[in-house]
């Protein structure tokens, strides 16, 4: 109330004549900020589970579990779609991020949240609907580059009835899914699928354009597009930066990957050793040994806890023969008569850990040994193809010093207005998954954009996370029992290695039941009608402002039609009064 010294309680306050009443003025919004952040530092539930939180895409894993274990599978892929619209190919590819937060590691082993987003997804897609019709804008957005980023982002803005055309330097759309996943984990029929369904919402692709060569930015804006949204990728590997590293014989992880899917496989022989760690490097040597290779060695500089490759696909090449050795580097590539004999090599030891919070590799004084192969492939890493970013009108494009092109991580924009970036262009490479997040984060920013003519940082909303506060105690754990993870049926390790075939064949639906029971539902249930919810993302309250113990209420249900949850209490004094 206007002339008070304090803040008046409304419920007590009677209505006096001439009462000039501010409802928003700043000592009450700092009030009531202070009010939500108190019963937040006390506050039990979380508003989404850690799957949902730790998923780029924010795809709703509680919910769709759910349905899928009510055997509601057409209901849990639309609820899957309404993020991710790629749930075929992240089925089989995604890196489960999911699952790695999952509660249940504290019971026993996490969900297997993947397996049912590709069981869902196999089962449904050919049952999808019709791409619904929507109201055009008249707004025209170019996509330059058809990867997880570009489709995904391109998908989302022809939803919202702007014309979309994707951009794209190869023969067919799917960027890395198509020319850097091999046909054995995500199999281009499959792919196909997905994409064309996507492409049927509206959406005009034009391939076998390479920026800078045969399309500029310049041309796109003359042409009337209102947004450019540039998604390359990350296709040019990184050198080993040994002596004879180009001799004929050594290959680069993504172009051999590349080459196998454009062209063929090759024919190799004898022994193939593969420098890296990642998943790139365990593609390429599980790609080799369908290529005719009689032994495959990944050589990694780090050791085994530090390789960031999937661990289920670094058993899958074990299990296939590939040998992996540790604490290794190559030195310089030998070479006798122009024939490719080996690479010699330096023993590692681990120092203090680097920028990655990995301990950084050294060199063993005096350690150099041959390590004898016919082929190497080189799989250390990998940076964006940024010489079609040129050009003489809109202005220079900023790049880190990390060879990405620089743009705002909340609103997507380059350093030219009107053009945003993302996948691994933007962020270098990454998961499947980061990009279709990403993508979906930049499409609301430029649907904002091109409705509004305003840029504005994606909202995500306010979000409980009870875990922010104080971690769980094991007793919580106690009271669920405990129950063995569902595996995925597999073609047999060596056999597959003698075709192309899928190697992972799919749960069924008795292993769905099963596994979808195993979901803790760590979520609130009242997520979709939580009013503190909702005020604490009006008036901007920090959850770990307050810091200390969460006390947890056994429910209370001796009362036959009234069930009492202490830790859903928030201070009202009703149950007193």
């Amino acid at each position: 109330v206007r002339g008070a010294n304090r803040l008046l309680m409304s419920c007590t306050t009677p209505v006096a004549e001439g009462m000039d009443i501010w409802t928003e003025s700043a000592p009450a919004v700092r009030a009531r900020r202070a009010a939500l952040e108190m019963l937040l530092s006390n506050h039990y539930a979380d508003c989404r589970g850690p799957c949902f939180l730790q998923c780029p895409a924010n795809v709703d894993v509680q919910g769709y579990l759910a349905f899928a274990n009510a055997g509601m599978y057409r209901e849990a892929l639309a609820l899957i779609r309404e993020t991710n619209p790629m749930p075929l190919a992240c089925g089989r590819v995604c890196v489960r991020y999911c699952e790695a937060s999952c509660r249940r590691n504290d019971v026993d082993s996490p969900a297997a949240i993947n397996f049912m987003k590709r069981y869902v997804a196999d089962l449904e897609y050919d049952n999808l609907p019709a791409p619904a019709s929507v109201s055009k804008t008249g707004k025209k957005v170019a996509i330059v580059g058809g990867g997880p980023a570009g489709l995904t982002c391109g998908y989302f803005l022809a939803t919202k009835g702007h014309a979309v055309t994707i951009f794209d330097q190869q023969p067919k759309l799917g960027g890395m899914l198509r020319y850097g996943i091999p046909e054995y984990r995500l199999p281009e029929a499959v792919l196909d699928k997905e994409i064309n369904y996507l492409l049927a919402h509206g959406i005009e692709s034009r391939t076998n354009l390479r920026l800078g060569r045969d399309v500029r930015l310049d041309d796109l804006k003359r042409q009337g597009f209102d947004a450019i949204y540039i998604a390359l990728g990350s296709w040019i590997a990184k050198g080993m930066g040994i002596e004879s590293e180009t001799h004929p014989n050594i290959l680069s992880g993504i172009a051999f990957l590349e080459g196998v899917k454009r062209n063929g496989p090759p024919t190799l022989h004898g022994t193939v050793a593969v420098v890296g760690g990642g998943n790139t490097a365990v593609d390429a040597s599980r790609t080799a040994l369908r290529c005719g290779a009689e032994k495959v060695v990944i050589l990694y500089r780090r050791s085994e806890s530090e390789m960031p490759a999937d661990e289920v696909e670094v058993k899958d090449a074990r299990d296939e023969g590939v040998d992996i050795r540790f604490l290794v580097a190559p030195k310089r590539a030998v070479v006798e008569g122009g024939r490719l004999v080996g690479l010699e090599c330096f023993r590692m030891e681990l120092g203090e850990p680097d920028a990655s919070g990995r301990r950084r590799p050294v060199q063993v004084a005096g350690s150099e040994f041959l390590f004898a192969c016919d082929w190497a492939i080189s799989a250390i890493g990998q940076e964006p193809d940024l010489q079609g970013l040129e050009n003489e009108t809109l202005g220079r494009i900023a790049v880190t010093k990390w060879k990405n092109i620089q743009a705002d991580p909340e609103t997507f924009q380059t350093s030219v207005p009107g053009v945003f970036a993302g996948g691994d262009a933007m962020t270098g490479p990454q998961a499947a998954i980061d990009a279709i997040g990403g993508a979906r984060k930049a499409a609301w920013v430029i649907d904002r954009y091109l409705t509004t003519g305003t840029v504005e940082k994606f909202q995500a909303g306010f979000f409980s996370k009870r875990t922010a506060l104080a971690p769980l105690d094991a007793s919580f754990f106690a009271e669920f029992e405990k129950t063995a993870r569902e595996t995925m049926p597999k073609l047999d390790g060596h056999e597959r290695t003698h075709h192309w075939d899928e190697v992972d064949l799919g749960v069924t639906a008795t292993q769905v039941r099963r596994e979808t029971s195993r979901c803790l539902s760590c979520g609130c249930a009242s997520v979709f009608d939580c009013d503190l919810k909702v005020l604490s993302g009006n008036y901007d309250a920090r959850q770990e402002h307050y810091m200390g113990r969460i006390k947890k209420h056994k429910l209370d249900d001796r009362h036959p039609y009234i069930l009492l949850d202490g830790n859903k209490c928030i201070l009202c004094g009703r149950c007193v009064r």
